[in-house]
């Protein structure tokens, strides 16, 4: 693998701190595969940040009775807290703010105008929302009222939640100003539109012809084209957002979704600046491959929107989007208004960061839907991961640390682990290679089921009196396995994969060696007083998680 790879996350919107189904789609999948690949020798990184413009922050603020910014470095901060208790790393992690990050601002000026200069933005005359009351244009979501679609009150101006349609200010039903409560009033106003509809047949035929694009990602964006690309709105009647540098745009900005993902090229941009390389080597040099990790429900934006934009810039387009699905949370949908998640920071107050990254990648595939249960939790990190994994080590370092004074022995392992280590070695490779995390982390625990049942069949504690030569070259086998998990469980679980490794008695860290070092021999010599790596959850520890949770 002698290619570069561009590794995104979607942006965290900052009107919140995260919940672990932000972290189940998109943060820990694209950490896990970029530690692969950096352990691999590959040239990766992995960019992101916090997506700060739009309605939602700028209504938020003003019932807050605060300004933009401020909500911005709020949640910003909160964020990248969160991520770093997890363990998710980046290369860059910046914000969109135009207030905090002046180069996101040029960078969006930029493309809107080679965009322009090409004749891919079109003004257009349409018709808006007007609050007499508060005399101003009233964007999506300053408006709610009754949904055209299925009745249901509240539907906001961009989206009703009962059914799922996406919606326009002037198609809802009885609408008010969520701010003042009066009914608008239609006005008519000049908007930029990008020709998204001309570059429809250049989309299907990236789309069809992409077999790197996983199916769920593939058969959404084919949904769509299926009913024709439509010219797509970039501008909002808002003072908060990237400017518009356009005479006669002084007093909108762009839409949210037009600036978010050129994130990505600005924080590439970033990073390069302070590395010293040229970030055009990864959006408009072929030997780059860029590859987005995001959420179910914003897969359109990513398929469709982003790699038009791209298109009519000359930039790369993505290698592929690996879209993750929907979490739900005791069998019932999230809702962060009711208190009805588990966020971040919670978890990580009462169980290990480990915990929750084997959790959540183990649960159910990447391209599916999966619900979180707590009860499932205790039984998946005490049945199968501690049973399984931790036992294994344990047994095997205790037993070394007993019976053969604490050193693993200078001698060759059977033939039969060295084949088991690089079989599985093989196997997870491929599986990571290919995106299928929980089977390539299952494939991980597979090994250290091969050396259970190697362990009890060879009996040690037998072989230690009859025959201490093949004692030793048991034992032996076993921390070469035990090395191989340290490896290989390193971009899964960073912390435990540490201390498995220094348990052995390495005294750097397993993320400084390189992936095939799982198949090297281990190292002779002493090793420390061995500890569980991972401790049992308690069904006290279990109550008190579920007591985050409000009562029915």
């Amino acid at each position: 693998m002698g290619e570069r790879v561009l590794v995104t996350t979607a942006l965290a919107y900052t009107n919140g701190p995260l919940h672990i189904g932000h972290v189940r789609s998109t943060y820990l999948p694209a950490d896990v595969y970029t530690r692969f690949l950096k352990m691999r020798g590959v040239d990766a990184i992995h960019v992101g940040g916090t997506d700060n413009h739009g309605v939602p922050i700028a209504l938020q603020a003003e019932l807050e009775g605060k300004r933009p910014e401020e909500i911005v470095r709020k949640y910003h901060r909160r964020i990248e807290e969160d991520l770093r208790r997890l363990d998710i790393e980046f290369d860059e992690f910046s914000c969109t703010c135009r207030e905090f990050n002046e180069e996101h601002v040029r960078m969006t000026h930029w493309f809107f105008e080679r965009l322009y200069e090409r004749g891919y933005i079109e003004e257009r005359e349409v018709e808006q929302l007007y609050c007499p009351e508060c005399e101003r244009p009233l964007p999506d979501r300053y408006v709610e009222g009754r949904c055209p679609y299925c009745g249901a009150e509240g539907a906001r101006g961009d989206h009703c939640e009962a059914c799922g349609r996406h919606l326009e200010p002037t198609q809802l039903e009885e609408p008010r100003c969520v701010i003042c409560g009066s009914e608008p009033e239609v006005r008519r106003t000049r908007h930029l539109f990008f020709k998204l509809s001309e570059f429809e047949e250049d989309l299907r035929e990236w789309i069809e012809g992409n077999e790197d694009l996983p199916k769920n990602v593939r058969n959404y964006a084919l949904e769509w084209l299926k009913e024709g690309l439509r010219d797509w709105d970039i501008t909002r009647d808002l003072d908060w957002g990237v400017p518009i540098p356009l005479e006669g745009y002084e007093d909108k900005v762009f839409y949210v979704w037009f600036d978010a993902p050129i994130g990505y090229v600005t924080f590439t941009k970033q990073y390069c600046e302070r590395e010293g390389c040229d970030w055009r080597e990864y959006w408009f040099d072929e030997g780059t491959k860029i590859i987005h990790f995001i959420g179910k429900d914003i897969i359109v934006h990513h398929v469709l929107f982003w790699p038009a934009m791209l298109m009519g810039v000359g930039a790369n387009l993505p290698h592929t989007v690996v879209a993750g699905e929907y979490l739900t949370l005791e069998g019932r949908k999230m809702s962060t208004s009711r208190g009805w998640v588990v966020w971040v920071r919670d978890f990580v107050e009462l169980f290990p960061a480990d915990y929750l990254r084997y959790y959540l990648i183990t649960m159910s595939p990447l391209t599916k839907d999966a619900d979180f249960s707590w009860d499932e939790f205790r039984d998946k990190i005490n049945n199968e991961l501690i049973a399984n994994l931790g036992n294994f080590a344990y047994r095997t370092l205790s037993f070394i640390h007993r019976f053969l004074d604490g050193e693993i022995p200078d001698v060759e392992a059977e033939g039969e682990v060295v084949e088991a280590i690089e079989r599985h070695h093989e196997r997870v490779t491929e599986l990571l290679e290919r995106f299928r995390f929980r089977q390539a982390l299952y494939a991980v625990l597979d090994l250290s089921g091969f050396g259970n049942e190697y362990f009890q069949d060879r009996e040690p504690w037998n072989l230690r009196k009859e025959d201490p030569e093949e004692c030793e070259r048991v034992l032996k086998g076993c921390a070469r396995i035990v090395k191989a998990l340290a490896v290989m469980l390193a971009p899964f679980l960073p912390r435990s994969a540490d201390r498995l490794w220094r348990g052995l008695g390495y005294e750097d860290s397993v993320h400084d060696r390189g992936w095939e070092e799982a198949l090297r021999d281990v190292r002779a010599g002493p090793i420390p007083r061995p500890e569980p790596v991972f401790p049992k959850v308690t069904e006290e520890e279990l109550e008190r998680a579920k007591e985050l949770l409000p009562e029915d």
